[in-house]
């Protein structure tokens, strides 16, 4: 898992392994650690994160993710933590209205989606204005163009790293 921060010409500098296969195999291996991460993971020993405190009010968060089973298991996790899912969209376009009808706090957006760019669809939504991000990706995270406030998160990634992630694109502390 990496999560890596833009430098200031928003390319994604570090890697901390090799380029992921996409194989098939290895497609269903990030499946099922990314429903293992989102979905059991009161189950696993110390790695249960309570909901944001009273004092970190709970953020409206769009996902846009074209896989069909990361998508639902993402949502689910967001919401244990306490935050509200306002929108899970799998295309450009959806992903671009959603975000100008349900106006998110925080974005989780998968850098390919299909045929489309995640990249561009946050360079989209960011013209009306700024959302914080956290771009999320199964190839490798050197020289993505993803901006200079944008956080990327490599999967497959574990819930704390998630949580990681969604405190440095937020500037809050700890979620």
């Amino acid at each position: 898992m990496t999560i890596a921060n833009a430098n200031e010409d928003g390319i994604a500098a570090n890697a901390a392994k090799p380029p992921a296969v996409n194989s098939g195999a290895d497609r269903i291996a990030r499946e099922r650690s990314t429903k293992d991460a989102c979905c059991n993971a009161e189950n696993q020993k110390g790695s249960h994160q309570p909901a944001p405190s009273a004092a970190a009010k709970p953020l409206r968060v769009l996902i846009v993710e074209d896989d069909l089973t990361i998508g639902p298991l993402l949502a689910e996790a967001l919401e244990d933590l306490g935050h509200v899912v306002c929108a899970v969209e799998t295309a450009a376009a959806a992903a671009v209205a959603a975000a100008k009808r349900d106006r998110p706090d925080l974005m989780i957006v998968d850098v390919g989606l299909g045929k489309a760019s995640g990249i561009a669809v946050v360079s989209e939504i960011l013209k009306q204005g700024f959302v914080p991000h956290v771009f999320v990706t199964g190839d490798a995270v050197r020289n993505l163009p993803v901006g200079p406030k944008a956080i990327l998160l490599q999967k497959p990634y574990r819930l704390s790293d998630l949580v990681a992630a969604i405190a440095k694109a937020t500037g809050r502390g700890n979620l």
